[in-house]
């Protein structure tokens, strides 16, 4: 298994995590205040908080067992769509199914943003001009 999380690794995901749930509760919001027909409706307001509702999972269960799983997002958006065809969430609507998904791609996303390098920028181009 994988060590603790790097300090990269600790900030691109509590970021993602942070920025997520930000988006998530002001979606909600938003839904709220639609449904009270205090602002106009937009189609994006039903789906927004299901795409990063994967990512601020994904990032919760990170910082609670302190490493990266990449199975995470996918049991995820995959428990998600089980869900939403079952029909335990109402009516089953693709574009939610698209929606766990692509927050489960937004959170591999942030997961390869946070591996470090292991060769500083500029060493392959050195490699080559040795080989030469």
């Amino acid at each position: 298994m994988k060590k603790e999380l790097t300090k990269l690794e600790k900030k691109v995901l509590g970021i993602t995590g942070i920025a997520s749930g930000t988006i998530c509760i002001i979606n909600k919001a938003c839904q709220a205040l639609a449904t009270q027909h205090i602002i106009k409706y937009h189609a994006p307001y039903g789906h927004i908080s299901d795409i990063f509702a994967i990512p601020l999972l994904s990032s919760i269960f990170f910082s609670i067992y302190k490493k990266t799983n990449p199975l995470t997002p996918a049991f995820y958006a995959a428990a998600y769509t089980i869900i939403e065809y079952a029909g335990w969430s109402g009516k089953p609507d693709m574009y939610d199914v698209f929606s766990y998904w692509a927050g489960a791609g937004i959170t591999y996303a942030a997961i390869a943003l946070s591996k470090e390098r292991k060769e500083k920028p500029g060493m392959l181009e050195k490699k080559i001009e040795e080989e030469r």
